[in-house]
């Protein structure tokens, strides 16, 4: 059971671009065949992962808001892609 933040709070002060996003996607479908998460359940999990998309992504480091007046706005520069 998850008790945490949901993802729209857990995230409003981190600025996500479409291309990190794709880039935490890969990273977790990764993850899940390394954990041998089989087929069907890999793919539901990445489904729902991505109805976050909508409430992670921002256009602009402006969309973004600090949680707590202490905590500054993360502004991650995009990773490179890996080749492959």
């Amino acid at each position: 059971m998850y008790s945490g933040r949901m993802p729209h709070h857990a995230h409003m002060h981190i600025f996500i671009t479409e291309e990190l996003f794709q880039v935490r996607t890969e990273i977790l479908r990764d993850s899940l065949i390394e954990a041998g998460v089989p087929d069907q359940e890999r793919d539901e999990w990445l489904k729902i992962d991505s109805a976050f998309r909508k409430v992670m992504v921002k256009n602009s480091p402006s969309e973004c808001k600090q949680r707590y007046s202490d905590e500054p706005i993360f502004n991650i520069p995009n990773p490179e892609r890996k080749a492959g």
